[in-house]
């Protein structure tokens, strides 16, 4: 979800590796209140700055369930292809994983936009949603943080797909083209065109996008345009399905949040 002023990027050559780090600097400067693991595991029951309630018994529930496998090589999901991919798996350089070559990506893909707020980095967006789909969803499948981070580079910047499957990998370009809407279309045509694409789409594609309305929603600078947050929360809500035990989870907690920004579900837009 587009929430920024666009300049034009510059190009990789003009941004060395301390520029980068500048930037992440920057970002995480502004990401929302820290969110730990531990507090996941804990007896206490997850709370979200925003929510005027404790998650419900059933997030908690899910939350704590899928906490305690964390760490185990035994309980990742197989595929066919194998085990996933993990975040402490290392990718071209020694050290270097998926994820961390996507942030370096982003970082200089999203130079100079910022958020609607004027002066809030814009790349802090994608590093709060690779956040939340980690800390909140707790899914640590390291091609769907890389995904996150590049969420919004085919529709908001000039890189394209090819340019995403040769600096990070073929499966993390797919997903962000399953993310990616058609700006060819009229406003109307190109929404829900893009929610019927959606509910289609793979459930890494269905996950990041529920993070993203996620942090929309937490960072929607006025009262009405919290509620047009709310309004694109469920929408993708209602189509994002529970086929994953991630969306399960991702679907309780984003259901806490839209329930205490709008208890009433009147949806109002002042």
């Amino acid at each position: 979800m587009s929430q920024h002023d666009t300049t034009t990027p510059a190009s990789d050559a003009d941004h060395p590796i301390a520029d980068f780090a500048d930037t992440v600097d920057d970002a995480l400067i502004t990401i929302v209140a820290p969110i730990r693991l531990h507090d996941l595991k804990s007896a206490s029951r997850p709370r979200h700055p925003l929510l005027s309630q404790p998650a419900s018994d059933e997030a908690h529930r899910m939350i704590a369930q899928e906490s305690l496998s964390l760490g185990s090589p035994a309980s990742c999901p197989e595929s066919d292809s194998g085990p996933v991919n993990r975040m402490s798996e290392s990718v071209g350089v020694p050290g270097m994983t998926l994820w961390q070559i996507a942030a370096s990506l982003a970082c200089r893909l999203h130079r100079g936009q910022v958020r609607k707020d004027t002066f809030t980095p814009y790349v802090a967006h994608p590093f709060r949603v690779a956040m939340i789909v980690s800390n909140i969803f707790v899914e640590k499948d390291q091609t769907v943080a890389a995904a996150a981070l590049l969420h919004d580079a085919i529709e908001d910047t000039p890189a394209d797909r090819d340019e995403i499957a040769e600096k990070v990998s073929p499966e993390v370009a797919g997903i962000v083209c399953e993310l990616t809407k058609d700006m060819r279309l009229p406003e109307d045509q190109r929404e829900q065109k893009f929610l019927d694409d959606l509910s289609k789409a793979s459930w890494q594609a269905r996950l990041i996008k529920m993070a993203d309305v996620y942090d929309n929603l937490c960072d929607a600078p006025t009262e009405a345009m919290r509620f047009k947050a709310v309004r694109k929360a469920r929408e993708v809500l209602q189509i994002a399905g529970s086929d994953h035990p991630s969306l399960a989870i991702a679907g309780a907690v984003l259901q806490d949040l839209i329930d205490s920004v709008d208890p009433d579900g009147d949806e109002r837009c002042a």
